[in-house]
């Protein structure tokens, strides 16, 4: 979809942006609200610069224009015009061609134009008061073919007219009318009557600034195929693709989940919806349609394969994901003890090198035989000990027994920490 390029430099100074969008209408990006209604004659084509109006038809003696609802009013005749060709073909013939034509104070708005006559094509600046600035003569040869170019006019309201074709400086000339209002612009194309000259426009840009030809070079810099264009962040519309494999996921019953499948589309038409198209998610998954993330607690230990998901983008383009399976495991149990000896409130810092002795009778005879011992154990700074038991494979859940834990390197019968009754449990 394309949208205006917010971060140039001349985002703020761009007041007019004419365009055919990817649907093929006619648009300014600037004024969405702004309708065109084009001659029923008019065409819609491409060219090496994308997508293009042609609003007038060589040999014909009638205008195909666009009409602008609401017109366009400069606030005043300082400004660039900048009007972007695929092509300008001409009968060899005098003929002329308006990027705009509308009404206004005569000595004071102006018209781009783009002219032919036996001796090639000109672009000038009419103004009925004060006569007008044209670009120095170009041959036919030159300029007359399906090459694209790039027109700009600019204007100090009070000073002076600039006239460049492509990145070059054509012609410039002294202030022509007054700096008050810049007219009422009320169509696109060419001039009723003449039947000399047609072009196919790509791009028509108003700037309430005049370009610097550093400004007008760099424009002219920008354009490339499908619609680039430096004041826009995409010319043409690129579909929703899935790209990459989702590999076979893995869960656990109990255990948060989540799957972000948004990572493998991209496309230019966002925002994407998702939809599972094959398959069933395990219990306690879903799917969220707009993010395309898949996620849950899962419930039951099962395998769900086949899974695909669907990505849909604004222009109803789809793609799928591969197929992918999620299996979800019994949640992990480990068998042991957990006591915390003192309270992290009190600063104590963690005791290392415990000794740790569990014996299966919660009231041993002796305390000789225990089935599990360890030198190594260690409290986190809060003063909770955990003991790994799960090596004793008769234990099970809930079975007591007497655990003894003393210090590194002591006796129970001196270094004692703690003794007494504990009940197996799953401390995972």
């Amino acid at each position: 979809m394309m949208e205006l390029n917010t971060s140039h430099p001349l985002y703020s100074n761009l007041k007019f942006l004419f365009c055919v969008d990817e649907n093929g209408e006619l648009v300014d990006l600037v004024t969405p609200v702004r309708e065109f209604t084009p001659h029923a004659n008019s065409v819609i084509g491409s060219g090496a610069w994308g997508r293009h109006f042609g609003s007038r038809l060589s040999g014909s003696a009638t205008a195909y224009n666009a009409v602008m609802d609401p017109a366009f009013s400069p606030a005043n005749n300082t400004g660039t015009m900048v009007v972007v060709t695929n092509a300008v073909n001409s009968t060899g013939t005098v003929g002329a061609y308006c990027s705009f034509i509308g009404s206004g104070p005569s000595n004071a708005h102006y018209l781009p134009r783009i002219s032919a006559s036996g001796d090639g094509v000109k672009m000038y600046v009419r103004n009925s008061s004060s006569g007008n600035l044209q670009s120095s003569d170009v041959s036919t040869t030159e300029l007359l073919d399906a090459a694209p170019h790039m027109w700009t006019a600019a204007r100090d309201g009070t000073t002076a007219h600039y006239l460049y074709v492509d990145d070059a400086l054509e012609a410039s000339g002294a202030q022509i009318g007054t700096n008050t209002s810049g007219g009422n612009w009320t169509q696109i194309g060419g001039t009723t009557g003449q039947s000399g000259l047609s072009a196919d426009i790509v791009w028509i840009a108003w700037f309430d600034v005049v370009l610097t030809a550093q400004q007008v070079a760099d424009l002219y810099d920008s354009l490339g195929a499908n619609n680039q264009f430096a004041l826009v962040t995409s010319g043409t519309p690129t579909p929703i693709e899935f790209s990459g494999t989702v590999p076979a996921q893995n869960a656990t019953v109990g255990v948060p989940f989540s799957l972000d499948l948004s990572t493998y589309f991209s496309g230019t038409e966002t925002p994407f919806s998702y939809a599972l198209q094959s398959g069933t998610l395990p219990d306690g998954l879903s799917l969220n349609a707009s993010t395309g993330v898949i996620s849950g607690t899962p419930t039951t230990p099962e395998t769900q394969s086949g899974l695909a998901v669907r990505g849909t983008d604004q222009d109803a383009n789809t793609d799928d994901t591969n197929s992918f399976s999620i299996t979800v495991a019994a949640p992990t149990t480990v068998l042991g003890v957990r006591i915390q000896l003192f309270d992290g409130s009190t600063e104590q810092a963690s005791l290392t090198g415990l000794t740790v002795a569990w014996f299966d009778d919660p009231d041993p005879a002796t305390f000789s035989s225990p089935v599990y011992q360890s030198s190594t154990a260690t409290t986190d700074s809060d003063g909770w000990l955990e003991v790994d038991l799960d090596e004793d494979t008769m234990l099970d859940i809930d079975d007591p027994g007497f655990l003894i834990v003393y210090k590194a390197g002591g006796t129970p019968e001196d270094d004692l920490v703690f003794a007494g009754r504990l009940q197996i449990e799953d401390i995972a």
